[in-house]
């Protein structure tokens, strides 16, 4: 399972990657590309909550999670995993139910740029921990 769960982490990772960029740009900016790519973001959000559920689920599947949590860098790639993957479902979940208000006013999009700078942020550290996980650790 392995392998399986590593080509599949890509895309949710890049799935929120873009959903990151998308909203620094559009709390950035109210032209027609900014209000254009904000029609797709929530296209985004679900493809890459429905593909980390999905690469989550293999994940578990590479090692028993008992192995797993018995390494700190095991533990602490799973918990990140696991913020990661509840915290963009949160982001999606905010973004759907609050629509275009998401993006009046500078205090709401103040926290929708902290909102992507933070999941970036989660994604960064759960890829690290990944990568020397399987061995391969990015300097």
């Amino acid at each position: 399972m392995g392998p399986y769960h590593a080509i599949m982490v890509h895309f949710p990772v890049a799935m929120w990657i873009v959903a990151s960029g998308i909203i620094v740009f559009r709390a950035l900016s109210d032209g027609p590309l900014a209000r254009a790519l904000d029609r797709v973001l929530m296209t985004f959000l679900v493809i890459g909550v429905a593909t980390g559920v999905v690469a989550y689920t293999l994940g578990q599947l590479v090692m028993p999670p008992d192995t797993l949590q018995a390494t700190p860098l095991g533990r602490n790639h799973m918990m990140a995993a696991t913020w990661s993957l509840f915290y963009w479902a949160a982001v999606l979940f905010l973004r759907w139910r609050t629509g275009e208000r998401a993006w009046e006013g500078a205090i709401n999009r103040l926290i929708m740029v902290v909102l992507g700078a933070l999941g970036a942020g989660l994604l960064a550290i759960t890829g690290t921990l990944g990568g020397h996980l399987h061995g391969a650790p990015a300097y």
